[in-house]
């Protein structure tokens, strides 16, 4: 399987897909923002890769 990072993304579209699925409490409050947090670094590579 080849990695992210080995792509060239500029002038193409990707669908890049996360689980913002996060457990809540009985108020419906994020009790966890590890999956959001898990992500960032995944959006910010792909932006980089875009925008150069």
């Amino acid at each position: 399987m080849s990695k992210f990072s080995n792509y060239n993304f500029k002038g193409q579209k990707a669908l890049v897909r996360v689980d913002f699925n996060v457990p809540l409490n009985e108020n419906l409050e994020i009790t966890s923002d590890a999956r959001m947090k898990a992500a960032v670094p995944t959006i910010k590579k792909y932006w980089q890769m875009v925008v150069k």
